[in-house]
């Protein structure tokens, strides 16, 4: 499965898991406390050395100001905590690799280790290319991201027909997510998958609220292969990987074996939970525009490069900078609450857009069954960063910040962007009364909110107290006071909360608002 999502993300403190908010698979925080998984460290990429593809040379440049073995053993200390048993990480300035690392293992079984240029699933950061694909078509007039999806596969159901590809792509569709385990439904093509659609995908009204969609991407990416009348990953590949030279890349399984592949892992139900490689491995066609890519990290470097220097030039290694700048565009802003620990984000066409060091941050994270991926990148500044991880949900973030920090070196200003926890406080009877009810997004996946003892409560295992923690947030809070989960209240009238935000994705009320 695939999430975010990263894309706009919950607080890196939440995990909130139970009967009633089976939402484990999207939360950030995996680290645990048991015994760390040992790491077998490969040795860094020589200076000088040149990653090759077809049509790029891309230099790796000495820069002495950098301590790298710190960055290093940033990384090797956060897969230690995430139990993480491999991953690359390469950081990027202009057109120059500057750094390129492999660390830990293919396969927690064999031992074998990473190497700079093994294949990883990309997870959601697959839904950069998808929302680039579109805009490189929309460039030629192929498609028009406004226009009703009806014009191009008129063959959805009725209450899918009227949205736009620009909707889809931003999220903004008023679309549900299908999150649950590996995510597919069974369909053997993208397009049965597609026409199994119904109204009850449908969460809301669009352009109502942001809410992150792997249906509203999955959709696009049929729409794509209407319009363009080639297969989905045939599409990509003459668009954007063949351009680009990036030639270990690919949305076939059996092609990305024929590369070194490092095998996804996730923990296994044992108690203590050990790391274990995932069987089978997770294949399903509707996964493919919304988190099915195979890359390595030079070949996203290739991509990466191409984002960043799109700005400066009407052609960007290949592709229409047009094109490219039109997905760095601002389609949509997540429900944000700075004060209550929860940072103001937008979304482009399959793009993340914040502010880092007052630097415009562009990228996604990519979260799924046995993969985890993290590409930041600041435009105005052509620096950035990749790690590919195969541990689930494996957003080694931490590392990416810091390496982000390094090659901007002592001229980064503070970052003033980052939200400030506000202090919780007891909720008001009338505020209490505002959030009661039942709140979903899409399956079992449900909030509950209700008294116990004169205290809202959002029901759980044991249930979780509510207070308030800034102006648009309230946050569920474990018996010892520390925050589980952050939650951004979206109102249509003031005495009632129509929607709850978390998790990237908008919880719509499920019954009246209450008198």
């Amino acid at each position: 499965m695939n999430q975010p999502d990263e894309r706009l993300r919950p607080h890196p403190t939440s995990r909130l898991v139970g009967p009633v908010v089976a939402l484990k698979a999207f939360s950030l925080l995996q680290y645990a406390a048991s015994a760390a998984l040992g790491l077998c460290v490969a040795t860094s990429t020589t200076v000088g050395q040149t990653v090759q593809s077809e049509t790029t040379a891309t230099s790796i440049a000495t820069v002495q100001a950098i301590d790298w073995a710190h960055v290093d053993s940033l990384l090797a200390l956060e897969m230690r905590d995430s139990r993480t048993p491999g991953a690359v990480l390469v950081a990027i300035r202009g057109d120059s690799i500057l750094h390129l690392k492999p660390f830990g293992v293919a396969s927690a079984e064999t031992g074998v280790p990473v190497t700079s240029d093994m294949v990883f699933r990309v997870a959601s950061v697959t839904k950069m290319f998808t929302g680039l694909t579109a805009s490189l078509l929309a460039q030629r007039g192929r498609v028009d991201l406004s226009a009703p999806i009806g014009r191009y596969a008129g063959d959805v159901a009725p209450a899918l027909r009227g949205l736009t590809l620009a909707a889809l792509l931003s999220h903004t569709a008023g679309l549900r997510d299908a999150f649950a385990g590996p995510g597919s439904s069974g369909a053997p093509t993208l397009a049965a998958a597609a026409r199994r659609l119904d109204e009850g995908a449908v969460l809301t009204r669009p352009a109502t609220v942001y809410s992150y969609s792997n249906i509203g991407f999955m959709l696009a990416g049929y729409v794509l292969e209407r319009a363009s009348g080639l297969a989905y990953a045939d599409l990509v590949k003459r668009e954007v990987l063949d351009p680009l030279g990036m030639t270990h890349s690919t949305f076939q399984l059996k092609m990305a074996m024929t590369d070194p592949l490092a095998l996804g892992h996730d923990m296994d139900g044992d108690d203590p939970p050990r790391v274990a490689v995932i069987r089978p491995f997770t294949d399903s066609p509707e996964l493919l525009p919304r988190g099915g890519l195979f890359s390595t990290a030079p070949d996203m470097a290739l991509f990466a490069m191409a984002l960043m220097n799109a700005p400066k030039t009407e052609a960007s290694h290949g592709l229409a900078a047009a094109a490219i700048l039109r997905t760095m565009d601002v389609y949509a802003a997540a429900p944000s609450d700075p004060v209550g620990g929860v940072p103001a984000q937008e979304y482009g066409l399959g793009m993340r857009i914040t502010k880092y060091r007052g630097n415009r941050e562009v990228g996604h994270f990519g979260g799924g069954l046995g993969y985890g991926a993290v590409v930041r990148l600041l435009p105005q500044r052509r620096v950035g960063v990749i790690i590919l991880a195969n541990q689930s949900n494996a957003l080694l973030n931490r590392t990416a910040g810091a390496t982000i920090d390094a090659l901007l070196g002592e001229s980064a200003p503070p970052n003033a962007t980052v939200a400030k926890d506000g202090a919780a406080s007891p909720l008001s009877p009338a505020e209490a009364r505002a959030l009661l009810g039942r709140y979903r997004n899409a399956g079992d996946e449900t909030l509950v909110f209700l008294m116990q003892g004169g205290v809202l409560v959002l029901q759980d295992e044991p249930a979780l107290r509510v207070q308030r923690v800034g102006p648009r947030s309230v946050a569920a809070l474990a018996p010892d006071g520390s925050v589980v989960l952050r939650l951004v209240t979206v109102s249509t009238r003031t005495d009632c909360i129509a929607y709850l935000f978390a998790f990237g994705r908008a919880f719509r009320r499920e019954s009246g608002c209450p008198r």
